[in-house]
């Protein structure tokens, strides 16, 4: 019984080390790290572009790595974005301004937003506010927290 469950360590443990990076001898001796999932890609977003004049270097970001993470489907603060890449929110908005790249509110009617609401309310009657954002982010829609609650107030018949 005990040899089982130390089989079951070595094996847990083996499987933990190949996704790990271990130092390895190269031929000349010097310790190389080997990582045994080479297939793994860790996305740089932000490039550095040093020019050799005065001053901060240029930071570069992946236009379609920007246009990716500020969809709907993502809900990522700008303030937070721009705090993880390394920057002011500022800089990041005029970056986005360059290339085209707009964090927008879907475009629903206040009657198709009470229709999909009452969809949802029909299914869940007691989901309040945050399960009707929730549901609304899950279809793909950046809605204001306002007009949610407006909408979700005609429906309910609340005040």
């Amino acid at each position: 019984m005990p040899w089982e469950s130390v089989f079951c360590t070595i094996l847990l443990l083996c499987e933990c080390a190949k996704s790990v990076s271990c130092p390895v001898p190269s031929s000349d001796g010097t310790p190389t790290n080997y990582r045994a999932d080479i297939h793994v890609c860790i996305p740089q977003p932000v490039t550095i572009l040093r020019t050799g004049k005065w001053g901060r270097p240029q930071k570069v970001i992946d236009p379609s790595f920007l246009d990716e993470t500020v969809s709907n489907f993502r809900q990522i603060k700008l303030t937070e974005l721009a705090c993880l890449l390394g920057m002011h929110r500022n800089m990041l908005c005029s970056y986005m301004k360059h290339h085209g790249i707009e964090c927008h509110y879907s475009a629903l009617s206040n009657a198709e937003l009470d229709q999909v609401i009452m969809q949802f309310k029909a299914a869940r009657p007691d989901s309040g506010l945050c399960y009707v954002i929730g549901h609304l982010q899950a279809l793909g829609h950046h809605v204001q927290y306002q007009r949610v609650l407006h909408s979700l107030c005609r429906v309910d018949h609340i005040r």
